[in-house]
């Protein structure tokens, strides 16, 4: 049984039509670096790579042997994805959502710089902070990336290496969700989200934020 979306506000009733295996699509935030938690990276440049910890994060991880492995491009998902012992080429769609001048600059400081646009930033979906993306342009990039990999990887199990933003994204837009609900996402390091999606456009959110082991089975 799927979910099936139909007409009424993306909902129906659950259908028994045969639709195959859908898509299954796991998020993994990259494990730890020495700054996670304390000075945001965005998707700007390679980034910090990962903590002696935050090894030994990725290395407990547990994925299924097949299926496809992406990654972002930014240090710390590669080695994230790495450490998993398993093919896997970069996807910069997947990227961080990119912070422009403000990238690794804590919060304070970025407060105190730029006082009216930080406060337009956190009030606004819509602001962008200077050379940046707002919040919707990453919806909107990560958007266009799953329908990429819905009509590439339809029924197959993919997972990415990703970040806190493109994760919170997906699951606001599977949960058909106001920009709100973005910010309300908590998504630790080397965890794991998993949303599945049927060939007639049925969406599923199964996990979130899950610890890395076990994995979630399809």
């Amino acid at each position: 049984m799927q979910p099936d979306p139909g007409a009424h506000g993306g909902i129906r009733a659950l259908s028994t039509a045969d639709l195959g295996e859908p898509l299954t699509l796991r998020l993994v935030r990259h494990a730890s670096t020495a700054v996670t938690g304390r000075v945001p990276s965005g998707g700007d440049e390679v980034g910090p790579q990962l903590s002696p910890s935050g090894l030994s994060e990725a290395r407990a991880l547990s994925l299924p042997s097949t299926g496809v492995l992406l990654s972002s491009p930014m240090l710390r998902a590669r080695q994230t994805a790495e450490a998993l012992g398993l093919p896997s080429r970069v996807a910069p769609d997947w990227a961080e959502l990119r912070l422009g001048d403000w990238n690794g600059l804590s919060y304070r400081e970025i407060a105190a710089r730029w006082p009216q646009e930080y406060a337009q930033w956190r009030e606004s979906a819509a602001a962008r902070p200077p050379g940046g993306e707002s919040v919707l342009d990453l919806q909107s990039r990560i958007a266009d990336a799953v329908a990429r990999l819905r009509s590439e990887h339809a029924g197959r199990s993919v997972v990415v290496v990703t970040h806190t933003g493109p994760i919170r994204a997906a699951v606001a837009s599977a949960l058909d969700a106001g920009p709100a609900a973005f910010w309300r996402l908590r998504i630790d390091p080397a965890s794991v989200t998993t949303l599945r999606y049927w060939a007639d456009g049925g969406v599923e959110v199964a996990a979130v934020n899950a610890a890395a082991t076990p994995f979630p089975s399809p």
